[in-house]
């Protein structure tokens, strides 16, 4: 989990710097949501009708298990980004961590 948050930090420093930089300010430690997200495949934070897409997704893509949450990861990311930027420290947790 722990090689999985490094590589994620580093990927999202890298393609969002913005928002990055954003939560650094705000605090927000990557821990606090990614290990919910890694952990449950995004079980318990996205709707029953998205995780079962993202979990068919991840049984029969040919892509490793750890790259695809990463990317996925990354693109709910970039998905809120806008929303995220206008956002406190409070507001940015319950959104990624609910």
């Amino acid at each position: 989990l722990k090689n999985l948050q490094n590589e994620f930090i580093g990927e999202f420093k890298e393609r969002i710097p913005g928002l990055y930089t954003h939560l650094e300010l705000m605090q927000v430690d990557t821990g606090m949501y990614t290990t919910s997200w890694f952990l449950t495949c995004f079980l318990y934070n996205l709707t029953l009708d998205v995780v079962t897409v993202v979990w068919d997704v991840l049984l029969v893509s040919n892509r490793r298990p750890d790259r695809f949450l990463l990317a996925f990861a990354l693109a709910v990311l970039r998905f809120l980004e806008e929303r995220l930027l206008k956002m406190n420290f409070e507001e940015i947790n319950e959104s990624l961590i609910r």
